[in-house]
Parts: C-alpha cells; structure tokens; sequence
C-alpha cells in the first residue's frame, strides 16, 4: 500500500509542475518592427519604427531589438506596417540596367509560387493558352522566356516567415495584439527586369525530320499581350544560379489523349455452331 501511495504522490507531483509550466508565459523578446509601410529605396528613421514584444522563440535570427541598430539602413523588401524588420530586408533595392525594363505581372499562389519569391531571384515563364477555335480546341503551354530577375513583390502577397506568424505579437505599449499580422494575400503583382533586346522562342520538336521553329519576341510586349489576352495564364517559375539551357516544342494537351483499343464486332461464320470456339475480333485503335 505504501508503495502505491508513493506512486500516486509521484504523479500527483508531476501533474502539478507540468500544469504549473503551462500556465508560465513563455519567454518574451524585444522586436523592431515598421510602424508604417515602407518601400524599397526608403532610408529609414526612427519615426518609421516600434519595438514590440513577442515570444522569444519565435525571433527570427536576422530580428533587430534596438531601434538604433536600424536608423539609417535602407529598405530592399518593401514592408507594411507591423512586419519584423530583418537584415535580409535592408540593403540597396534592384537597379535596372540600361537595357532593361520593368514590368508588372499580376500572379496568384499557383503562378506566382505561393509568394516565394525574393527580389534578385530569377524567373522563366511558362505561358498557357486556352484555344476556343471550333475546329481546335485544346490547351497549349510553352516556357516562353528565361533570365528575368525579380525586382518587386506586393508586400501582402509575399509569404510570411513561419516564425513571425507561428505567435502574435504584443505592442509593448498597449499590450494588445498587432492588427498588422492579418491572414497574406493569395494574389498580388510581381516585377520583373525584361531585357529591351529581342528574345528567341525556340521550338525544338523531338521528331529529327521536323524543323525547329524560332519566333524571336520583344518579351516586354509577349508578356504585356499574354497578361491581357482572356485566354492565357502566365505561370512562373524559379531558376537555379547555374540553370542549364534548355528547349521545347510546347505541348498540345489533346496529344496526351490515348484511347484504349475498342473491339470491332465480328460477323458470326458460316457454318458456326452452339459449343464451337467463339470468334475473337481484332483490336482496332479510335481514330
């Protein structure tokens, strides 16, 4: 009985310094974070900061906690009001080249890599068009171009760090939650550096006895005309630092269509009787 009664003032024991570690607040840390929204080439000031509090375990490592360590840093990654201010969001925002332009691709979580995406990274596009033609209906898709640097991503579609949104934070003057740390949105535009000079869109078919085709493009004008068109979706897609070259004749949905063999009733023989071996039809393919 004793032994029993020491089991039971064990795990009596146990229970009270496990609920009496739950009820503990967990470790709390100092923040930086924008107190306004903030745009990449923005020199900061300490106007555009707060120090906030929030759960020590879910500072991300590159956090500020002073004020001071920021002012004077410039913004690379845009940020709105209430996001952390990390070390990989300051430095000199993307500059374009001579020969490049700037345009704007409206994207959603499916075309625009569920916002991803950083300034710097580069991008191909995949363009998918819808044919409505009554004699041809179908589905193409073709990777048009490759090489574009990402130079802007909407702020509320970029994704969030799991870190800053596993726990809210608290604004260490009122103690109330941050409204700043709302639900992302799951679409929003994307900048990308185009290059001015002409593009080639190769088709390199498999079959050796047909000829590649090669349109060459101004990619400003293919992705603006693919943007507008009702019928095309552009798809983007992320791009190694040593991406290999490489072509494609596009696909054709419908040729992906392959039907089973249907069998072609045969005619009874002459002659054929109840109990004799059954005629088997020869296969033939759908047209």
């Amino acid at each position: 009985m004793k032994g029993k009664n020491l089991v039971a003032i064990v795990v009596a024991v146990l229970v009270f310094l496990g609920a009496l570690a739950a009820l503990r607040p967990a470790p709390q840390a100092s923040v930086v974070v924008a107190a306004r929204d903030l745009q990449p080439g923005h020199v900061l000031t300490a106007n555009d900061l707060k120090v906030v509090s929030m759960p020590q375990a879910n500072v991300p490592k590159d956090a500020f906690t002073s004020i001071d360590e920021v002012v004077g840093q410039t913004v690379a990654v845009a940020r709105t009001a209430g996001d952390i201010v990390r070390q990989a969001h300051l430095g000199q925002p993307v500059k374009l080249a001579p020969d490049e332009r700037e345009i704007a691709l409206h994207v959603v979580d499916a075309s625009g890599l569920g916002g991803t995406l950083g300034i710097g990274d580069k991008v191909g596009v995949v363009a998918v068009v819808q044919s409505n033609d009554a004699e041809l209906q179908g589905t193409f898709s073709k990777a048009v171009i490759e090489g574009l640097r990402v130079t802007y991503i909407d702020p509320d579609f970029v994704a969030r760090d799991p870190q800053e949104v596993e726990a809210m934070p608290t604004d260490t003057g009122t103690g109330l939650p941050m409204a700043a740390y709302r639900e992302r949105a799951h679409e929003g535009v994307i900048g990308v550096a185009v290059p001015t000079k002409l593009q080639a869109v190769l088709y390199d078919f498999a079959d050796p006895n047909t000829p590649k085709v090669t349109r060459r493009v101004n990619a400003l004008e293919l992705l603006a005309a693919l943007s507008s068109a009702g019928n095309a979706t552009l798809y983007l897609y992320r791009m190694p630092g040593d991406a290999q070259p490489f072509t494609s004749p596009g696909l054709w949905l419908p040729d992906l269509m392959v039907f089973p063999a249907t069998a072609t009733p045969t005619p009874t023989p002459e002659g054929w009787k109840p109990g004799m071996p059954t005629p088997t039809p020869a296969p033939t393919s759908r047209p």
